[in-house]
């Protein structure tokens, strides 16, 4: 006999209602730890505060879902600029995909062919263009 699994109203109500970011939840520690100890400016220790003490819920009228999602955004282009042209980057849809594997690899301390060997090598990557220090 197979087991049904029964969702209520209420049980797809809260489901569909429910913002918490499962993919800031995966990496904003892992981005938070790679930055830990490094000298930073005012502004940037107050965008690492607002992700520390973020609780992983997307609000309109909170930082840390922007900057989390900035951030995000800016490091496929950081760690492939040197290697696709532009051009061919356009076409690279899926990059982030390849991005969240490489940051789970380099948070594991596994090498890859972009230079994330550690998480001690993410600092290089956030602060050339992320949200640490933009320079777009």
């Amino acid at each position: 006999m197979k087991a049904k699994i029964i969702f209520t109203i209420e049980d797809m109500k809260k489901l569909q209602m429910d913002q918490t970011n499962l993919w800031a939840k995966e990496f904003v520690p892992v981005l938070v730890q790679a930055v830990a100890g490094k000298p930073l400016s005012k502004i940037e220790r107050k965008a690492l505060d607002e992700l520390r003490n973020w609780d992983y819920v997307d609000r309109k009228d909170d930082a840390a879902p922007l900057i989390f999602h900035l951030w995000m955004k800016e490091i496929p282009k950081v760690l492939f600029r040197k290697d696709i042209p532009p051009q061919v980057d356009k076409l690279f849809e899926e990059k982030q995909i390849v991005v969240d594997e490489l940051l789970r690899r380099a948070a594991k301390g596994d090498v890859s062919p972009h230079g994330l060997r550690k998480t001690a090598d993410l600092p290089v990557c956030l602060r050339q263009r992320c949200i640490m220090s933009p320079t777009s």
